[in-house]
């Protein structure tokens, strides 16, 4: 009976040092667990005198309620640091909602990439309103570059029947011929560079080309206005 004893005391003297070890854990969930199943090991133990089973009992006691304490002030922080985050997204949300309609493509753009590294760093809002609130910043976005790539889309397809108008333009400026008549080519091609003009602008990937034709064509015409001019009268 001594020795079982003396084998209860340093079992329950080890339940208690595991337990204040686990008072400073911060892995809630499998500590919070073991440190209430640890007072069902201490039951299956013989009891032992009761000074000795109060002053063991007393350091278990005192360890679950520092961790109690210790997890509350855990996740208190946490709540109110998720509602400022929660703060946080819905002011970022207000100003990618007044953007939608934003003509500015280049620099609204830049703005709601600016926007999604904010919301990276806001961190995580409440579990019951993160998706919610997401969901809302997410069609912000999809409605701004939805109606970013309608508007290019518009525009390259005007652009490219400007270049299709020039293309025309230009395979009539290039049969040009200046030895029928200088004065006569010169007339011509005036007509043709007002319509050039009023084609307007084309896709930049063959702006340079377009223009280097036509630049072709204008120089053709003015050598050949010099020849005759530096002829002998």
């Amino acid at each position: 009976k001594a020795e079982a004893r003396v084998k209860a005391a340093e079992a329950k003297a080890a339940l208690a040092t595991e337990a204040e070890q686990l008072a400073g854990s911060s892995d809630w969930k499998a500590s919070g667990e073991r440190l209430r199943t640890l007072g069902d090991d201490w039951k299956r133990l013989p009891h032992l005198d009761k000074k000795t089973e109060d002053e063991l009992w007393q350091r278990i006691a005192a360890a679950r309620k520092r961790f109690t304490e210790r997890r509350t002030t855990h996740f208190g922080a946490l709540e109110e640091q998720r509602n400022v985050s929660k703060e946080r997204k819905e002011k970022l949300i207000t100003e990618a909602e007044s953007l939608i309609g934003s003509t500015e493509f280049g620099p609204t753009a830049g703005r709601y990439k600016q926007l999604m590294s904010d919301w990276k760093t806001a961190g995580r809002a409440p579990r019951e309103v993160e998706d919610e609130l997401w969901g809302r910043f997410k069609a912000a976005q999809d409605a701004f570059f939805s109606a970013r790539n309608a508007h290019f889309s518009v525009q390259d397809e005007e652009l490219r029947g400007n270049q299709k108008i020039k293309e025309d333009i230009l395979a009539e400026a290039e049969t040009i011929d200046p030895s029928a008549g200088v004065d006569k080519a010169k007339a011509r091609l005036r007509t043709l560079q007002e319509r050039w003009e009023e084609a307007g602008k084309v896709p930049r990937d063959v702006m340079r080309s377009l223009e280097d034709r036509m630049g072709a064509v204008e120089e053709k015409v003015r050598s050949a206005g010099e020849t005759v001019r530096q002829r002998p009268a």
